[in-house]
């Protein structure tokens, strides 16, 4: 597997899918960012991960573009390299961005099946980030296009999804579904905690403005005084935190709003909210949005 993201604890979808193959008794290997201070090799739960030094760079869509161009190359070599040694019997790719796919060429030219999974649409993503100009969404949906085109089978997360990629040309017979859902294992009915004083919220998630994070900490803010000892922590990364301090800090909200962004083993997490009263999603209505 190949994925532009540090494995395992921030993508748990590819973590999911990666020890599922290692519990059916196939050898796993991913190829991934490599965050501050891990190794460049390792092993997790069976997985052994080979992990790439580039940095995350979101300053500008050109800046993350380089970004994504610079991974692509070297877990070109990489996979070219890990594949001569022992050859895969199959490469699954994970977007952002769609182009990665084509690090897959020295496998895929030695009859090696390759599977491009779409956890987002790159149009909508892009979109809902940037704006909808009209070089951008052409481009974009290009390299979708090809990228689809190249990989052996695509899978993607929901019908909704499906149906945008049928339309966009994406031959319905090569695309499947594999859902986002809860672990089981892991997630499941917990007793209410203990009674605590006050009124707990939580948002556990990818942390950027089209998730309305900003939207519930003015909320809370407005509700100091209707709702006595409020509360709302903010679980998460990405690259809405300094705007989203400097908003706690301008409304005077650090006693009503904590921003936390420690990484935590997914088995944590139901403890976690289970200890809040209440968990929000307050996504922005946007072209991206509209299809999550």
């Amino acid at each position: 597997m190949v994925v532009y993201a540090t494995y395992p604890l921030n993508e748990p979808r590819v973590t999911r899918e990666a020890e599922a193959l290692v519990a059916a008794g196939f050898d796993v290997d991913v190829i991934c960012l490599r965050g501050d201070g891990e190794p460049l090799h390792a092993w997790h739960r069976g997985v052994e991960i080979h992990r790439v030094p580039v940095p995350i760079d979101k300053r500008s869509l050109g800046w993350q573009m380089l970004s994504y161009v610079r991974f692509l190359s070297r877990a070109t070599v990489r996979l070219g390299r890990l594949h001569t040694r022992h050859p895969y019997r199959t490469v699954q790719v994970h977007n952002l961005p769609d182009f990665l796919v084509f690090c897959a060429v020295v496998p895929k030219l030695d009859g090696v099946p390759v599977l491009l999974d779409l956890h987002d649409l790159m149009p909508e993503f892009f979109a809902g980030k940037f704006g909808e100009g009209r070089l951008l969404p052409w481009a974009i949906r290009l390299q979708e296009r090809a990228s689809c085109r190249f990989a052996d089978h695509v899978i993607t997360v929901s019908d909704a999804w499906r149906a945008a990629l049928a339309e966009r040309g994406v031959d319905p017979r090569k695309c499947s579904v594999v859902m986002n859902v809860a672990d089981d294992r892991i997630f499941g009915p917990r007793p209410r905690p203990a009674p605590h004083e006050g009124f707990r919220l939580i948002y556990h998630g990818q942390v950027t403005r089209r998730y309305g994070l900003d939207v519930a900490v003015r909320a809370v803010a407005s509700l100091r005084d209707e709702v006595p000892g409020i509360h709302l922590t903010i679980r998460g990364r990405g690259d809405q935190v300094d705007e989203l301090r400097a908003l706690i800090r301008e409304l005077d909200a650090s006693d009503l709003v904590e921003l936390c962004q420690e990484s935590v083993p997914a088995e944590e997490l139901p403890g976690i909210i289970s200890a809040a009263d209440l968990a929000v999603v307050p996504y922005r209505d946007d072209v991206f949005t509209d299809g999550i």
